[in-house]
């Protein structure tokens, strides 16, 4: 039996199920390349890739992604071959495309019409005449060493021989060029800066906070989606109810926002009161810090993450092929106050998100308590008009729009685009302002006299809005009256307000400044950008190379969050090493230089 022959008995055994073949209502949609579920990247339509799996070597090699079209005077009943679907769905268009990737040595004209058969479930097709199946199928070079190819190895091989080199050298005079290449220095400073006061460790430990919390649940929101075992949140989104999934991404942003803007609040205030607060000088040190990870970022899109590695790896999969879209709206996400709302499939979520908090912890909400702090009475009837308008907003839109939630799947980049933006309104707007509400209440309110009947209202109101929540999901015929009273955005709120109000009770608000300010904070913040990227390239790995569908449970979404954050730690601390403490460490050598330049002037 040759290659071809066992790849035809290899698919009718559905031995590659979600994998050989991508189906659309129209040509155009092939560049999807969503497979039953599974998002998966071959690279273009007119290249070959590697394929195989494990434990099966009669399907190993080149495979060419084939596309053809079918016409028919019948409704195509389409059987997914996919485990975690149970059911099929109708095609009511007379024109039907699709794609299966076949071995390169096979012919397509031959394979095409039995696998059509097994797609089309004996539906009677006819091939287009004027398409031609060679055109798509034929083997090329995959490595080809481009301009870019070679400069990218090159900038790669000259921070590694600058970095081996420059830590003998800095030995023997700590002030010269070279050490700010020196490994043993960067990684003094990882640990420890002299310079660092408890202001800036502060401010590092909330944003760290932030970044990891945000990570987590990222992790756990993106697990929803991959193909589960037992979860009938999988099985309930894709029969439609939507709810289930969604409602989950903007409470979690939400619950994050309100973190790091209570304690961020918290941390400005008191410096604003003992004046220790310099803003123009916080926002020159961010731009020391934004401006060359910025630099980083390019050079790696650029150079490296579209050109040689990817295909000296042969897994196109391995690094997102949408990188280049967060540049194209690179701008518009540092306006967002959260940028959170991403497309798992579509962006590559971590860089932006990183500008984004960075932008709004140190650039925006600074400015916002210095008006809090100068002119509290109209500051508060501006952000509580702001609050009310957001939460309207968030009932009339998703109310009046339903439709519009339940296929967010199939709305286009720009639709989801503009989507994300309706919903930051909605969700993070509320989470940060009732934060800095919440942190100015815990600095000014010392001492809260709270009777009985008040604390028995607040321990039970969060215990009520889970019930309710509840009862959405295993009620129906009851969703209609309360899936949008007990939406999790409004139970995290209610959680928050109970610990804010018994921390200003008890008088604890020391506690949390004693726990962010920790230098141990200080290396986890300085890994930073680095961290975030590896983070989002394991589990990107980790999603698309898994064999099995995964048991969702807390045990395994615990085991690969804490498997992608270890593997992510070591990737970010070989790059913050190699490249992003040296650039800095140069910036910080010249303008050193030039103001000792203008001195001897």
């Amino acid at each position: 039996m040759n290659i071809c022959e066992e790849f035809l008995d290899n698919f009718r055994k559905n031995k590659l199920s979600g994998w050989t073949a991508e189906l659309a209502s129209t040509f155009a949609d092939f560049k999807s390349k969503k497979l039953y579920g599974n998002s998966y990247d071959f690279g273009d339509f007119d290249k070959c890739i590697n394929f195989g799996l494990d434990g099966n070597e009669g399907i190993q090699g080149k495979y060419c992604s084939v596309q053809y079209y079918s016409t028919t005077q019948d409704t195509i009943s389409v059987m997914p071959r996919s485990s975690f679907f149970n059911q099929g769905w109708e095609h009511l268009d007379s024109r039907f495309g699709g794609a299966v990737c076949i071995p390169s040595v096979c012919n397509p004209n031959k394979l095409i019409p039995e696998l059509m058969e097994q797609i089309l479930n004996g539906t009677n097709y006819v091939m287009s005449s004027d398409y031609n199946q060679n055109e798509f199928c034929q083997v090329k070079k995959h490595f080809l060493m481009t301009a870019s190819g070679i400069f990218g190895i090159s900038f790669v091989l000259f921070f590694i021989i600058l970095a081996i080199v420059s830590t003998f050298k800095s030995y023997r005079n700590q002030e010269s060029i070279y050490s700010s290449f020196s490994l043993t220095r960067n990684l003094k400073n990882l640990f420890y800066d002299e310079s660092t006061d408890d202001t800036i460790a502060y401010l590092r430990g909330i944003k760290t906070i932030s970044h990891y919390v945000t990570a987590f649940i990222h992790m756990i929101l993106a697990s929803l989606y991959i193909p589960t075992k037992n979860s009938q949140n999988i099985l309930a989104y894709h029969q439609g109810e939507y709810e289930m999934v969604i409602s989950q991404g903007p409470a979690g942003a939400t619950f994050c926002q309100m973190i790091t803007s209570f304690l961020l609040t918290r941390a400005l205030w008191k410096l604003l009161e003992h004046k220790k607060l310099n803003i123009p000088m916080l926002y020159i040190y961010r731009y020391l810090r934004i401006v060359p990870l910025l630099f980083f970022v390019m050079v790696v899109e650029r150079f490296i993450m579209q050109g040689w590695i990817s295909e000296l790896i042969e897994a196109p999969y391995f690094f997102p092929n949408q990188f280049s879209k967060i540049f194209k709206f690179y701008w518009l996400p540092l306006l967002q106050i959260q940028n959170y709302f991403v497309d798992l499939k579509e962006t590559f979520m971590p860089p932006s998100y990183y500008f984004a908090v960075d932008f709004h912890l140190f650039m925006i909400t600074p400015f916002v308590i210095f008006l809090i702090w100068k002119w509290r009475r109209l500051s508060f009837i501006v952000f509580s008009s702001l609050l009310v308008i957001a939460y309207a907003i968030n009932y009339s839109y998703i109310i009046g729009n339903r439709e519009y939630f339940e296929n967010m799947k199939y709305l286009s980049y720009e639709e989801k685009t503009l989507s994300r933006y309706i919903q930051e309104t909605q969700f993070a707007l509320p989470g940060w302002i009732f934060g800095m509400i919440f942190g100015y209440l815990t600095i000014t309110v010392k001492t809260v006299n709270i009777d009985k009947n008040t604390k028995l209202f607040l321990w039970t109101t969060p215990f009520l809005l889970t019930f309710l929540w509840i009862l959405r999901v295993k009620a129906p015929f009851l969703k209609e009256y309360v899936v949008y009273l007990a939406t999790l955005d409004k139970f995290y709120h209610s959680i928050i307000f109970t610990f804010v109000l018994f921390l200003c009770h008890y008088g604890s608000q020391d506690l949390v400044t004693k726990f962010v300010s920790l230098r141990f904070w200080v290396p986890f913040d300085r890994l930073g950008l680095a961290v975030l990227i590896s983070h989002a390239m394991v589990y990107r790995w980790m999603l698309i190379t898994r064999k099995e569908p995964l048991d969702y449970n807390l045990y395994t979404i615990s085991i690969h969050y804490l498997y992608g954050m270890t593997a992510s730690l070591a990737y970010g601390l070989i790059l913050n090493l190699l490249i992003e403490q040296p650039i800095i460490n140069l910036f910080k050598f010249f303008f050193r230089a030039s103001r000792q330049k203008k001195k001897n002037l």
